[in-house]
C-alpha cells in the first residue's frame, strides 16, 4: 500500500484508449530517468495472454500497444521503483 501511496503522492495518473494502444499518463514533474520497472497485464479470463513488459515511458507516457491487448477486462499492474523508492500502480480496464 506504500508504494501505491508513493505514486500517487508524486501526482496525477492518467489512463485512456488510444488509436495506438493504451496510454498511460504519468505527472509531468516525474522525471522518466529515474523510474523503472514492469508492466504487467493479466487478462482474467485467459491467462496464455498474461504478459510482462519493461516500464518505458515516453515523455511522460507509458503505451501499451494494441497488438498486446485482446478486446475485454485487464489488469494493469506496474511495479518498480522510482528515485529508490518502490511505486506500484494497479488498473483494471475494459479495452
Amino acid at each position: 500500500i506504500d508504494a501505491e501511496q508513493r505514486l500517487k503522492d508524486l501526482g496525477v495518473i492518467t489512463s485512456q484508449r488510444t488509436t495506438t494502444g493504451w496510454a498511460i499518463g504519468f505527472p509531468n514533474e516525474l522525471n522518466p530517468k529515474l523510474l523503472k520497472g514492469m508492466v504487467s497485464l493479466y487478462r482474467p479470463s485467459d491467462k496464455q495472454l498474461d504478459s510482462d513488459l519493461p516500464l518505458i515511458l515516453s515523455g511522460s507516457y507509458l503505451l501499451i500497444p494494441d497488438n498486446r491487448l485482446k478486446d475485454g477486462r485487464w489488469d494493469i499492474i506496474i511495479t518498480g521503483d522510482y528515485d529508490g523508492q518502490s511505486i506500484k500502480y494497479k488498473e483494471s480496464i475494459r479495452y
